[in-house]
């Protein structure tokens, strides 16, 4: 009778656990079932957890890399900065060597 008992309560225990078989999160649901199930608090947001319909899977798109600037596209930006007094003229004329020699 008292393995009865103790086989229900395991069963109840790990029905968070049950209810996310299948999905993606079905391990972090079970981890936080074993660990924590034994809070009220745990156990109940582990059945939350295992009643969320499953999340997208992400999509990763290949976006084109952007066009390398110019020469001229980097000199009329670093002329801005300066301009802006974001940098300064000596700044400005390090980075225009760097540019012109490269």
């Amino acid at each position: 009778m008292e393995a009865i008992v103790l086989i229900t309560l395991l069963l109840v225990y790990f029905v968070p656990t049950v209810m996310a078989w299948g999905k993606r999160c079905q391990n972090s649901v079970l981890m936080l079932n074993l660990f924590l199930g034994w809070t009220i608090i745990g156990w109940i947001i582990a059945l939350i957890w295992s009643l969320n319909k499953d999340a997208q899977p992400v999509k990763i798109i290949n976006q084109p890399s952007p066009q390398k600037q110019t020469s001229v596209d980097q000199l009329t930006r670093l002329a801005e900065l300066r301009d802006k007094g974001v940098l300064s003229q000596e700044e400005f004329e390090g980075q225009k060597n760097k540019i012109l020699n490269s």
